[in-house]
């Protein structure tokens, strides 16, 4: 039995557990309180759309600062998602391009546009991609990240049940300002970026006018060669840019105008072959990471299969963004926001590893969004009742095309094409009430959300060897429609601790299989998810703001989950297809902790835990016909895919000296993920070690040594040494197995090698 002693610490509730840290050094702290001691950064976030400290949020949410990202290395949002509990973001095993996104559990790991993703990326509160496709936004003048986990639908522009990611935009400051940055590293690493901020220009009686320019390029050779053709995969060729416009009409309206993109054109990474029951593929099985490839054919077109394709992948989104704000009163806020969005992406995929295609495939897929939403928000003189409230539309219409070899020695042609028109429209609202009792300690948060949405699904086919049409389908047309709560009970033990309950409803549209190879699943949508979540949580400061500690636990239900499949067909190829497989119950915690030990010596560690409980998973098991399979509730004879069971981090970041020159510092940060198991029809095998798509325990030590606010003329230089990977760790990061759905082999994506280099930064 774990017994829990509570004291009381400046005339609050603590759990004991917290005293423990005074062996940390807080007891030497807090005799010296008398002293003007350093304190915590006060993380300001936006995640209930006003802004509020981090510790006042009633959400288990992350959040980095732009300092926050600079100090640890953090490039994008798979860096991200390494230092946050409970939040997996990886590329696709051969893919740069499309993502694996699992929050709390449960996510997507599909390029395929027929299906939404549960977690929302949003960009200054547009969402432009509803899906994994491309969804890969560059941390481009970013100010700050937030990672919100659990349903978000009443505040949020798309129902998300899993969670979301909330990127924030750095906006013109109206004050001349420049930002330089350049760095150089292994493998040919070449990173460059810029910022530009003007002074602001009057425009008399219209105001004033600022703008912000910025651009970015990262360029770096691959490190895996393909000693056939000179090619090295896993390369990086990325340009990114953004416009940021703030028109000030007067003190009450304010306009932003924000024009972004990013572009990719780079090698795809090479995977592994790491086993097969196949006799002719045994030659080309490995065990680890590969730097070198025999004369294959991964990563490269092949004409007969696709027609006219290249291989290198190739993206290209943009966004177009107006957002307008007009105070009429502190009670009375009106907000727009209007956003067009475009995509368009050619990705290669070899998925197999071998000289044979047994698993290739080419993937084109374009996609346009537009959103409107339209909010109104205020409080009341005495700031006891906040409230938002909103209209939200988006439009979206897409394209894909994926033709592919398949079979090997005797390998088919398939090809699927489709496209989809797709709306969705909302009205949500939240009230929060701090009432007039209990000192105002208590506050309650309700709110409540109605989704309509309508999927199209126009001229589908599936074509078997250029000549044979499999299954077609010129229009389909289906509409869904849902009401989901939330509600949030948080109180105030003192000015800085809490803690809250909170329930909410999450929801995705059903949708149809544009990829389906057959008719009948060619014919047949697939249905909504609906989640209920319950949370408990504490958040606090300590110490004098030396002590940040979050904590929640949850439980989670799943009812008609939404996952995608990979099944054979009766010709020898395979078909993606989403799919309501069953119920699922997922509960665990996290805990975040930022301390501030001594004035010069700043630590922070995380831990994140999930447990799943499958009470329905309907699997469909092959049988001796080929293409036929018979479905059986296999339970918790399933396992979720990249959902360690535990995952953690921990940084140090320690301030050696300041000097006349600059202040010198040295940071580590390490993170760790449990042992998992990889992606497709992903059964539990005894022991771990024996699954084809097991993706052993591992871990990741980064660092970095740098020597900042040098005096540079009018501003400021940093130089930075850093290493990612330090240890070199040689380990699958992603794994499929395909033999369990009858295609004879698993494939594996390894770490990438330690990585090092020098940046240089100024800012003026």
């Amino acid at each position: 039995m774990i017994k829990i002693t509570i004291r009381t610490v400046r005339g609050g509730w603590v759990p004991g557990l917290l005293m423990l840290l005074g062996g940390m050094g807080f007891a030497g702290m807090a005799a010296g309180a008398g002293e003007s001691a350093p304190q915590l950064e006060e993380v300001i976030v936006t995640a209930q759309k006003r802004q509020e400290t981090l510790k006042e949020v009633p959400i288990s949410i992350t959040a980095f600062t732009a300092k926050m990202l600079d100090e640890m290395q953090i490039k994008n949002i798979v860096d991200v998602s390494s230092h946050t509990p409970n939040f997996t973001f990886l590329t696709q095993g051969a893919s740069n391009t499309s993502m694996i996104v699992t929050i709390r559990g449960v996510g997507n790991s599909d390029s395929n546009l027929s299906s939404d993703a549960p977690i929302g990326i949003y960009i200054d509160g547009v969402l432009p991609n509803a899906h994994m496709t491309g969804n890969v936004p560059d941390l481009l003048d970013i100010e700050r990240v937030e990672v919100l986990r659990g349903p978000q639908g009443t505040l949020y522009g798309r129902n998300t049940p899993s969670g979301a990611i909330n990127f924030v935009t750095r906006k013109p400051s109206g004050e001349l300002g420049l930002d330089l940055s350049a760095g150089v590293g292994n493998y040919n690493l070449r990173t460059g970026h810029f910022a530009l901020d003007t002074p602001r220009w009057d425009l008399g009686d219209a105001g004033n006018l600022a703008m912000r320019v910025n651009g970015t390029f990262l360029d770096r050779d691959g490190w895996m060669k393909d000693v056939g053709t000179g090619d090295w995969f896993d390369s990086r060729s990325r340009q990114s840019g953004r416009v940021a416009l703030r028109w000030t009409v007067n003190d009450d309206l304010l306009l932003d105008y924000d024009y972004s993109f990013s572009n990719v054109n780079e090698l795809p990474p090479a995977i592994v072959l790491t086993n097969t029951t196949l006799p002719f593929l045994e030659p080309y099985v490995e065990s680890g990471r590969r730097s070198a490839f025999g004369p294959l054919s991964i990563g490269h077109c092949n004409p007969a299969a696709f027609g006219k394709c290249g291989n290198r992948s190739k993206l290209r989104v943009y966004t177009h963004a107006l957002h307008a704000a007009w105070t009429v009163s502190p009670a009375l806020i009106l907000k727009s926001i209007s956003s067009y969005s475009g995509l368009h992406s050619a990705e290669l995929t070899d998925f197999d590893g071998s000289p044979f295609p047994l698993l290739d495939s080419f993937n084109l897929s374009k996609l346009g969004t537009v959103s409107q939403e339209f909010n109104v928000s205020g409080a009341t003189a005495d700031g006891n009742l906040n409230y938002v409230g909103g209209l939200y539309f988006s439009h979206e219409h897409g394209f894909n095309t994926n033709p592919g070899a398949y079979g090997g020695l005797s390998p088919v042609q398939l090809a699927s094409t489709f496209s989809l028109k797709n709306d969705s429209r909302a009205v949500y609202g939240q009230v929060d009430w701090r009432p007039d009792v209990l000192d105002h300690k208590m506050t309650f948060i309700a709110g409540l959300r109605y989704t309509q949405e309508t999927r199209k699904l126009i001229n589908a086919s599936y074509v078997f060897n250029d000549a044979f049409l499999l299954a077609a389908l010129p229009y389909a047309k289906k509409d869904y429609s849902k009401l989901t709560p939330a509600f949030t009970v948080k109180y105030d033990f003192t000015d800085e601790t809490n803690g809250y309950f909170r329930y909410a409803k999450g929801w995705r549209s059903g949708g149809f299989n544009g990829r389906a190879g057959t008719q009948e699943a060619l014919n047949q949508p697939f249905q909504p998810e609906d989640t209920t979540s319950y949370e408990i949580g504490m958040k606090g400061s300590f110490f004098e703001k030396r002590l940040d500690f979050t904590a929640a636990a949850f439980f989670t239900k799943y009812d008609n989950l939404q996952i995608v499949q990979t099944v054979p067909l009766a010709n020898g190829g395979y078909a993606s297809i989403n799919a309501n497989v069953g119920k699922i119950d997922v509960s665990g915690f996290e805990l975040e902790l930022n301390a501030l030990l001594t004035p010069k010596l700043n630590v922070y560690a995380s831990y994140g835990y999930v447990d799943t409980n499958i009470k329905q998973y309907d699997f469909c098991v092959p049988t001796a016909v080929p293409g036929e399979c018979t479905l059986q509730n296999i339970g918790n004879n399933r396992q979720l895919y990249y959902t360690p069971r535990s995952n953690a981090a921990f940084g140090v970041d320690y301030r050696i000296a300041d000097t006349s020159y600059g202040t010198w510092k040295v940071r580590f940060d390490a993170n760790w993920r449990d042992e998992q198991s990889g992606g497709a029809e992903v059964l539990k095998f005894r022991p771990f070690g024996t699954d084809p798509a097991a993706i052993p325990a591992y871990g990741l030590v980064n660092g970095r040594f740098s020597l900042q606010q040098i005096p540079v003329a009018r501003g400021q230089a940093q130089v930075s040494v850093w290493v990612k990977n330090m240890l070199n760790a040689d380990t699958a990061v992603s794994a499929v197995n395909l033999e369990v759905i009858g295609l004879g082999y698993s494939v594996t994506r390894f770490l990438e090698p330690r990585t090092f280099g020098v940046d240089f930064d100024y800012h003026y």
